[in-house]
């Protein structure tokens, strides 16, 4: 799989993520003290810990305020969790391996991720509270898969190969089916992102003979549709989805004509625009979700890379930098809920925005 150029190396991390290995932390509740807001931020921020270990990021959080993402333990292992303010960070296991992480959450508290096995696979996992972490397998002769998003119906997206080290397809899963195979958007791979409560499943994949991917949304009736890109000078353009709301408003990021790497909201009514970005006309940024009201949150960085920051977008106010916590020089945001409350990290640590307004 390639990606436009000038598409910045945390996308590529991002969309490629892993099939092979990741890991996670967990943490109690933190004072009401830890909340930090900056005399100009919408937003105040605070640290949700980990599970013993350095390093935790937040990746999901429920309209109910349960949060899911990944952490390092105090054994060097990463475990997905889940945090409430009730009960701070929870470990939730691995399916028998080594390490774990948790991308989506949903409103029945079920959560979608993926695992290490003990015989060094990665599997796509639900977990319920009822039954623990359930192993979702893989497509038909695969060894490596991964869910990224669970929708209010436990219908869950993502992507696994097809044999060892071969190309990924998207699947959706549902309790009634299992695994089903999307097939391809006209090449020889494919990777499903992100699902809503209409079953449209977004993700990315070269089309035909583009080299580069293209973002698409698929339905069950229409099938795969062509995003589109940001740039007009390259028809197989260089964008990738990664959320759609309930709307069917997708968000990702695309290669512009500058050759830059720019987050992008897409309706059926306007088609892709550009959102922007925080430093200037030089930099990059890239959309990770957005909620049903319409508000879009990722990351952006500078044009030399030094400094990545996380943002939140609607389309009142553009887009705003995220406040990250004293001391560190990096974040992302990588999910909002529809009362506005964000999720990332900064620096090493899993982190909450939670709107001034609603504390």
């Amino acid at each position: 799989m390639k990606i436009k150029p000038k598409l910045s190396a945390s996308l590529v991390l991002l969309l490629v993520g892993c099939l092979s290995a990741c890991t996670e932390p967990t943490q109690p509740i933190r004072a009401e003290t830890d909340f930090v807001a900056s005399a100009t931020s919408s937003y105040a921020i605070t640290d949700l810990g980990n599970l013993g270990g350095s390093f935790a990021v937040a990746r999901g959080i429920s309209d109910a305020g349960q949060i899911v993402g990944v952490s390092e333990t105090g054994a060097g292992q990463l475990h997905a969790f889940v945090w409430t303010i009730a009960t701070g960070m929870t470990d939730l296991g691995t399916l028998g391996g080594a390490n774990s992480q948790a991308f989506s959450i949903n409103e029945h508290g079920n959560i979608a991720g993926s695992s290490l096995l003990v015989s060094g696979e990665r599997h796509a996992f639900l977990w319920t509270a009822a039954a623990g972490m359930q192993d979702l397998g893989t497509l038909a002769g695969g060894h490596n898969s991964q869910a990224r998003h669970i929708n209010d119906a436990d219908e869950v997206a993502g992507f696994s190969d097809l044999m060892l080290n071969g190309p990924p397809h998207p699947f959706l899963w549902s309790v009634s089916a299992g695994m089903t195979d999307h097939g391809t958007f006209g090449g020889d791979n494919a990777f499903a992102w992100g699902i809503n409560n209409r079953t449209t499943v977004v993700g990315y994949g070269p089309l035909g003979s583009c080299v580069f991917t293209l973002a698409w949304s698929w339905t069950q009736q229409g099938g795969f549709v062509d995003l589109g890109a940001l740039s007009h000078a390259d028809p197989c353009g260089g964008s990738a989805a990664t959320a759609v709301n309930d709307r069917g408003d997708v968000v990702g990021s695309s290669g512009t004509d500058a050759l830059v790497g720019h987050a992008f909201r897409w309706t059926a009514a306007i088609g892709m625009v550009d959102l922007g970005a925080l430093f200037g006309v030089n930099s990059s940024s890239e959309a990770t979700a957005i909620n049903q009201r319409g508000q879009v949150v990722g990351l952006s960085t500078s044009s030399d890379g030094t400094i990545q920051h996380p943002f939140a977008w609607d389309g009142r106010t553009g887009m705003e930098d995220l406040d990250l916590l004293l001391g560190d020089q990096t974040g992302a945001a990588f999910a909002i809920s529809d009362n506005g409350r964000i999720v990332g990290s900064s620096g090493s640590h899993a982190v909450l925005w939670t709107p001034i307004h609603h504390m």
